[in-house]
This record gives C-alpha cells, sequence and structure tokens, in this order.
C-alpha cells in the first residue's frame, strides 16, 4: 500500500513539474506580447499625430477645392465623349 502511495505521489509531482513548467512557458509568451503590443500602441500614437498635424498644416481652402477639382473634370471627361 504505501509503495502504491509513494507512486502515486511522484507521478502528481511529475504532473506539477510539468505544469509549473508550462506555466513558465506560456507566462513568457504573454509578457511577450505585452511587449510588442505596447511597442504598437506607442507607433500608432506617433502616426496618429503626424496625421493630425499634416491635416492641421493643410490650407483649409485645398480641402475644399480637391473634390470640386475632381468632379469638374469629370464633367469635362464626359462633355468630350
Amino acid at each position: 500500500m504505501e509503495i502504491e502511495l509513494t507512486e502515486r505521489l511522484e507521478k502528481v509531482e511529475s504532473h506539477l513539474a510539468h505544469l509549473e513548467h508550462q506555466y513558465d512557458q506560456l507566462n513568457q509568451v504573454v509578457l511577450a506580447q505585452a511587449r510588442a503590443l505596447a511597442k504598437l500602441q506607442a507607433l500608432q500614437q506617433r502616426v496618429s499625430e503626424t496625421v493630425e498635424s499634416i491635416e492641421l498644416e493643410r490650407p483649409a481652402d485645398l480641402v475644399r477645392l480637391v473634390p470640386d477639382r475632381v468632379v469638374g473634370c469629370a464633367h469635362r471627361l464626359r462633355r468630350e465623349e
């Protein structure tokens, strides 16, 4: 009986060691993903700020004129056909 308990205890300890190893590996993956996510968030913030500054520097008249010019070109093309 004592041998059977010893064998069961060894088996449980072996499984526990395996689970601890898997836990450590998973934790490393989670930490690496957290670092990568933080880098991507910082990059996205910089891109967003760059786009915003470009939009603010663009003259307001240019923003209004561009669609009109495109529409004007389309009308001229239809007339030529």
